[in-house]
């Protein structure tokens, strides 16, 4: 994972993180052991910002690498990951789902308590 020069939006959400963090270019750069010139030229676009640089950055914001680069929560991503284990599960053992049980398995599954989503499955389609 990289912030690429094309990733305007990272970028963008990096800015607006320093300025609403009143954090200069030059505090991140000492913060990460870089150059100040290196922290311009990842904002401007003109280089990409490494994965190991990425994550120290968002340590710094105290977020997750995918919340400052994609900008979406861990949490969101986590669901994400969630429903599509759900709908592969339900597919292997031929079930059927309503987006309604979909939607009480993933409830399940955050507090699953030890219970794989085929077990849950397997609960709620008998």
């Amino acid at each position: 994972m990289e912030i690429d020069t094309t990733h305007k939006e990272a970028l963008d959400r990096l800015n607006h993180l320093l300025k609403l963090n009143k954090i200069s270019p030059a505090q991140v750069g000492r913060h990460l052991g870089v150059a100040r010139q290196m922290v311009y030229r990842w904002l401007a676009g003109q280089q990409k910002m490494p994965r190991e640089r990425i994550e120290q950055c968002a340590s710094l914001f105290q977020m997750h690498p995918a919340e400052l680069v994609y900008g979406v929560s861990v949490d969101k991503v986590r669901l994400k990951n969630i429903i599509e284990i759900v709908y592969e599960e339900a597919d292997k053992q031929k079930v059927t789902l309503t987006p309604g049980r979909v939607a009480e398995i993933v409830v399940r599954c955050y507090g699953a308590n030890g219970n794989s989503v085929k077990d849950l499955i397997a609960l709620i389609a008998a």
